[in-house]
């Protein structure tokens, strides 16, 4: 049905992925709050933005519970060859979901969570396809690197 993925990734890019994962929703996150305050109360916007630093500090404390799964899920695609981008846009949406779905619980406005579990399905599909360009995009890159042979003195 599916070839085999052509793209290949080495440890060093898959931690830039894995700290991209960490990163990015809580930033889109925050960029997203402060681009909403903008129309209504423009001081509130540098309360947001300072937000930024601890909202990645969280992200990197309480984040693993969301990252982890999605490492596992590519894990195992890696070992089938099945990186691609729609499976980097599947993880990623699913993770948003949860997300979104943990945060719901503990809201009380039913007429925010269709709101919220769009938001959350977008910030997770886009670090889906985040992390798949981190991991294993640019290839046509590296090919064209051209490698000469050992001298021989």
């Amino acid at each position: 049905m599916f070839q085999p993925a052509r793209e290949m990734t080495s440890p060093p890019r898959v931690v830039t992925a894995i700290l991209f994962a960490f990163a990015f929703p809580p930033l889109a996150l925050d960029v997203l709050a402060a681009a909403m305050e903008l129309p209504k109360d423009p001081h509130r916007i540098s309360a947001v933005l300072a937000a930024l630093p601890g909202a990645v500090m969280m992200s990197l404390l309480a984040g693993w519970i969301f990252v982890l799964p999605a490492c596992m899920a590519w894990a195992v695609l890696h070992q089938v060859d099945r990186q691609y981008r729609s499976a980097a846009a599947l993880v990623g949406l699913a993770t948003g979901l949860a997300f979104t779905s943990l945060l719901t619980t503990f809201g009380d406005e039913d007429a925010q969570a269709v709101a919220m579990h769009l938001t959350g399905a977008t910030v997770g599909v886009l670090t889906g396809l985040g992390v798949w360009w981190i991991a294993y995009g640019r290839q046509g890159q590296f090919r064209s690197i051209i490698t000469r042979p050992p001298l021989n003195l």
